[in-house]
């Protein structure tokens, strides 16, 4: 128990590392699983990047909080931003597609990760910008298609969708908690489980926890019950009651009223507009 109490992850930061001078060149793209060892570090670059992913769903990780990203929306992550990609099954791959620039080419000032609705005529033409990886993408042709989505950008970009933004934790009780609900968030749990199994009182945790994330153990506990089930809504034959049950909820009408609170649409339309 003790390790486990004690066990922290690093936050260690390092420019990440293409393998080419990213300071002399002003765009360049890169397709494919770009990120293995997301789990031990907070990557930072000095150029703006947009993110998307082909399929599934990757979590995106800046040390104070992570939220996902799906199908049909992208990230916009600001150069110099610390962050990470995680994926929730290791032996998953997701591919990606991520296109890079210098803040010059993109007036807008921002510190703070943003996830959209990606237009098809913006995607169109990521998929363009990542036919050739690593090269510098500001001449010609391609320098046509990224002036284009760049304008198209500045516009996307400032309707961030609904979405769950999950605090991540620094004190070991928080993250011992956090762990544990993970673990356990297709059961029913009671916040004496947790007294029981931490060598704390159920208030003196709830206390802590509230100081440092600004919620409840029990409110984590949703957001990440609604987060699991937005993974499995990629399942086509699976049954949104399923899925509810699947993810601990107790009633259907609940999970429906907190996937409308959460995401703003119900569960079968966000599946119709994360597989359109």
């Amino acid at each position: 128990m003790k390790n486990m109490i004690e066990e922290s992850e690093s936050t260690d930061q390092r420019i990440a590392d293409f393998g080419l001078n990213v300071q002399q060149i002003p765009a360049f793209s890169l397709k494919g699983v770009w990120d293995r060892d997301s789990r031990f570090h907070l990557n930072t670059h000095p150029a703006h990047q947009v993110l998307t992913v082909n399929d599934g769903v990757v979590l995106i990780e800046d040390g104070r909080e992570k939220q996902p990203l799906y199908r049909n929306m992208a990230a916009f992550i600001p150069a110099f931003t610390p962050h990470r990609v995680a994926i929730f099954d290791r032996h998953v791959k997701i591919n990606c597609e991520s296109l890079f620039f210098r803040p010059d080419f993109f007036p807008r000032e921002s510190q703070r990760i943003a996830v959209f609705e990606i237009s098809e005529l913006a995607n169109a033409l990521l998929d363009r910008l990542n036919q050739v990886n690593l090269k510098d993408l500001s001449e010609g042709l391609m320098g046509n298609c990224l002036s284009l989505f760049v304008e198209i950008l500045c516009q996307e970009v400032t309707r961030p969708v609904r979405m769950i933004r999950l605090p991540e934790a620094q004190n070991p009780c928080c993250r011992w908690v956090i762990r544990f609900l993970e673990d356990n968030f297709m059961n029913k749990i009671r916040m004496a489980y947790l007294g029981k199994a931490y060598p704390l009182s159920t208030r003196q945790i709830s206390r802590i926890f509230q100081k440092e994330l600004g919620m409840s153990p029990l409110d984590y506990l949703r957001l990440y019950r609604l987060l699991r089930a937005s993974m499995l809504l990629y399942e086509r034959e699976r049954k949104v009651i399923d899925i509810a049950f699947d993810c601990g909820y107790q009633s259907i009408s609940s999970f429906y009223k907190d996937y409308n609170l959460y995401y703003g649409v119900p569960p079968h339309r966000f599946r119709q507009k994360i597989l359109r």
